[in-house]
């Protein structure tokens, strides 16, 4: 990644992490886990920040990543996703989504 993508993706990346933390921490009850999850979709979404359509919100961008690593902080406890229920976990982050935008 070049200094100027860098830059744009530290600049999002920070006015979208106070968000994507509050939907962990309510997907997540333990603080610590949701923190550890916290810091996979900041890596994850750095790595793949070239795959990323800028005509496209990036905020909604990393719900989609936060998403997937909930589902998969999950299943690593060996737990079946399903038991939170996928659904409620994509409203509650499309909910949070929506809230965010409108601030």
């Amino acid at each position: 990644m070049d200094n100027i993508k860098l830059e744009q993706f530290t600049k999002q990346w920070s006015a979208s992490e106070r968000v994507i933390r509050l939907y962990l921490n309510s997907a997540i009850y333990n603080r610590a886990d949701a923190q550890d999850v916290l810091q996979r979709v900041a890596l994850c979404a750095y790595r793949k920040y070239d795959e990323y359509d800028a005509s496209q919100p990036f905020q909604g961008w990393l719900f989609g990543i936060a998403k997937l690593e909930v589902l998969g902080y999950f299943r690593n406890l060996g737990r079946n996703p399903e038991v939170i229920d996928s659904e409620i976990s994509e409203r509650l982050a499309d909910n949070m989504e929506d809230q965010s935008e409108a601030i």
